[in-house]
Parts: structure tokens; sequence; C-alpha cells
């Protein structure tokens, strides 16, 4: 069974919340003990189907994560099922490192399989719903809030948002933040999101606000990451799981509809 503390440290490099070694080897050498797979998908309208797969093992206190190479990752529509190549680089705007990536044409209402199987044999499986597009209706900045407006989708099920706050100094990002909402008994048309600056809000010239609507899986998974991070921290609060929808390994495989703004004081 996989530790709380190495699904958290395994999850942490795709969303950035600590620091540990990565190897880009193609035939790395593991150390004896469980293989722990773990997976990092989120998928978008008109963009390529992009996926980190890895796998980790630890020894003592630290953990070697290693890029995991030639398995068999295939992607599927509903219609069509393609396998995802291998190649390595960085999402210029996600930031994600990604090891395969392939063409799948998604469109609203598909439903989207996702199947890995190891260069040793180990099979991993999830599946996931598309979400409508969402849209920023309005975007504000008052002396100490900032508030974000959109529409609601008429499927209640789909109606999870996450917020981005971006905190720029000229060119520089001073700091991040990010929001977590569900929406899914909110009957009303419109909802607005409204969050208080930051200390930060002494030092910056402008603000990215990001929007993003996702599957309940999506939100879920953040949300249960971001408290193993701060379990990772005070061991009195300490999740009981980490919910994902993997099987046969750890992480998430998604759908996520987004739209942003600048904002400037």
């Amino acid at each position: 069974m996989i530790s709380k503390r190495n699904i958290l440290v395994i999850l942490s490099l795709a969303l950035g919340l600590t620091s540990c070694y990565l190897s880009e080897t193609k035939t790395p050498l593991v150390p004896e003990g469980k293989r722990n797979f773990a997976v990092d998908a989120y998928f978008g309208f008109g963009e390529k189907a992009e996926l980190t797969l890895y796998e980790s093992n630890s020894l003592s206190d630290y953990v070697h994560f290693f890029l995991l190479w030639d398995a068999s990752v295939k992607v599927s529509n509903g219609r069509d099922t393609v396998r995802m190549s291998n190649l390595l680089y960085t999402n210029s705007k996600t930031k994600r490192v990604v090891n395969y990536v392939a063409d799948l044409d998604i469109r609203e209402g598909d439903s989207l399989a996702l199947s890995v199987l190891t260069p040793t044999g180990e099979t991993l499986s999830a599946g996931t719903k598309t979400v409508s597009v969402v849209k920023i209706e309005s975007a504000g900045l008052g002396q100490q809030t900032i508030s974000v407006e959109t529409r609601n989708s008429s499927n209640y099920e789909e109606n999870y948002y996450l917020l981005e706050v971006s905190y720029f100094d000229t060119d520089t990002v001073r700091s991040d933040w990010s929001y977590h909402y569900d929406m899914s008994e909110d009957r009303a048309e419109k909802v607005r999101f409204e969050v208080d600056l930051r200390e930060e809000s002494n030092d910056f010239d402008s603000l990215f606000v990001s929007l993003t609507r996702m599957t309940e899986s999506g939100l879920r998974f953040r949300e249960s990451l971001r408290k193993a991070s701060q379990a990772n921290v005070d061991p009195f609060n300490r999740p009981e799981v980490l919910e994902g929808n993997i099987s046969g390994g750890v992480g998430i495989f998604t759908y996520v509809r987004n739209d942003s703004r600048w904002l400037y004081p």
C-alpha cells in the first residue's frame, strides 16, 4: 500500500508543491521495492493531449522520481483510439513536464478513456467526461477584493471551478494563489467569486486571473492534494485519502476548460 507521504511526494512533482529528484533517463535503476506509478493529465479543448507518466521508489526519507518511458499509453474519445508518443518537453503555458503526447479530436459531450501498459506489465486506467466552455463574464479589482463572474453550466454536475490568481511585479510572478469552488448544488444562472487581496497587494502592478471549469474528480483531487501538502507540514491535519481517479496508480486524468483576464490597479 502506498503511504500517504509517498502519495504526496509523488504527485507534488506535477503541481510544484515541493522539490525532489527527477531523472529523465529512459532506463532508470529504480531501487528495489514497490513501484509506485503516477499519472498527471489535464486535457483541454483544441489542445494536444498531454500526459505525464512517472514512477518512484523511496529509500529512507528520500524519494526519486523517474519519468516512465516506452509504455503503451492509449487514449480514446469513444470514436477513435490513439497511441500517445514519447516526447519530452515543458508546456510553456501550464509549466507541466510532459512525456506523452497525441493528437485527439475531443468534442463536447465526449467520454474519454485512458489505458496504460508499462514495460514491465503493470496496467493503469482511468476515464473522464468533458465539460462545457467557461467564460469570464466580468472581472474586477476592488480596494480589498478580486471578483470574477461567470455563467453556471445547465449541466449542474460540471459546475466545479478553480480560480487562480497570480500577482505580477513587471514580468516577475510574486506569488500564486488558488481557490476551489463546488457549485454543483447552485441553481443560479450566474455565479460570482470574490477573494481577498493578499499581502502582496502593495507590491504588484498587475494580476493574472484564470478561471477553470473541471470535473468533480479533478476538483476533489486538487483539494485533497492541497490538504495533503498542509498535512506534510502539520501532522495533525492529515487527510485519509488522496482522491485521484487512476486505477492501478495515483494521480488524475481529467478534462478542463479555461478563460483568463489581466487586471490592473
